[in-house]
């Protein structure tokens, strides 16, 4: 099985440029004709507006299609739903969806860098709305319009999930997002809320699902990855599942694609 993987689209100001051939990484991705797409995130920047034209390091122009939407943060759902739509408008993403099956997670740039539910942004910022709670809530409605996904009858806003790709292999997506406790040093003595990344639900979830689970490959995909770090950068241990998922440190993201065999 080919898996094809990528993160942060339209990402720190670089959108279309027509000039360049618009996103050819993702024709690039279509012509490795790959099994299935894991997009790991920040499938959108709704916090990163664009300018028309950025001066590079050598003197040439990067000019960026620009759309209204774009043109500020986004904190209406129209504002949200047109940054997906910005992608869109570009022919290699658009001929690269229609030729594979998805499995799509969100990270934090759908809503803002870093953000934390009971989030509340000062008043300085650009964002106009300063509740970081309503903001996800469209941003999550936007995602999940514009994202290929099936909706849980029970829980029709969970992002969080798991999907099997024939009998040897099944991918498992994250939520590190909706569920966190409040940005901190994370020097808690104790697991509570406040040391939660996935919170105690998706915990359980994950762990029922990795027991029943009969694939012979499980690949796991988080936006930070599962260990414990110590002081020193050089120094890790890997702790278990149950541990990790809720120590993990709130700041800082690193892709992990991850997977393990079983037996």
């Amino acid at each position: 099985m080919t898996v094809a993987w990528t993160a942060d689209t339209v990402g720190q100001g670089w959108g279309i440029n027509t000039d360049m051939g618009g996103m050819r990484l993702y024709d690039a991705m279509r012509q490795a004709a790959a099994d299935v797409f894991i997009h790991t995130g920040d499938t959108i920047y709704a916090d990163a507006p664009l300018q028309a034209e950025v001066k590079l390091d050598d003197g040439r122009v990067w000019r960026n299609l620009v759309t209204p939407e774009k043109s500020k943060v986004a904190e209406t759902l129209a504002e949200f739903r047109g940054n997906h739509r910005y992608n869109l408008l570009d022919e290699h993403v658009r001929r690269f969806n229609g030729s594979l099956s998805q499995f799509v997670i969100w990270d934090d740039h759908e809503v803002l860098n870093n953000w934390y539910p009971t989030e509340i942004l000062p008043a300085d910022g650009p964002h106009a709305e300063r509740s970081v709670a309503l903001l996800a809530a469209r941003a999550k409605r936007a995602f999940q319009e514009y994202t290929p996904m099936r909706f849980d009858p029970v829980d029709p806003e969970r992002i969080y999930r798991a999907c099997r790709f024939g009998p040897l292999v099944e991918i498992l997506g994250f939520d590190m997002r909706s569920y966190r406790g409040d940005n901190s040093t994370n020097r808690q003595t104790a697991l509570s809320d406040d040391a939660a990344i996935l919170g105690a639900t998706q915990v359980d979830w994950l762990k029922r699902r990795l027991l029943a689970s009969t694939a012979t490959w499980k690949a796991s995909r988080t936006i930070s990855t599962i260990s414990r770090r110590e002081s020193r950068w050089s120094q890790r241990t890997i702790s278990s599942w149950s541990r990790s998922a809720t120590t993990m440190p709130a700041y800082g993201s690193t892709p992990a694609f991850t997977a393990s065999r079983r037996g």
